[in-house]
């Protein structure tokens, strides 16, 4: 799950910056920019702790080397509900 809603932010950021509310201003390049950094790198991490059972939680996977499931994937999912 973490994984595809990256990708969905990926695609939702890369294609405009977010609305901005009623009285407020669209995001800045430098705002957007970091936020398709941030994206970028979380799945990067996500894909190398992880490989591609990023979706799910697997309960004997080894893709980094860390016991499983890998506490830095953890943290990563977290943000991604």
């Amino acid at each position: 799950m973490a994984l595809k809603a990256i990708e969905l932010q990926l695609d939702s950021v890369s294609s405009g910056a977010p609305a901005a509310g009623s009285g407020e201003s669209g995001w800045s390049e430098k705002q957007i920019d970091d936020r398709l950094a941030e994206l970028h790198r979380d799945r990067a991490t996500l894909l190398a702790h992880w490989g591609f059972q990023a979706s799910t939680r697997p309960a004997g996977a080894t893709a980094c080397g860390n016991s499983q499931p890998c506490p830095v994937a953890l943290g990563i999912v977290e943000k991604y509900p």
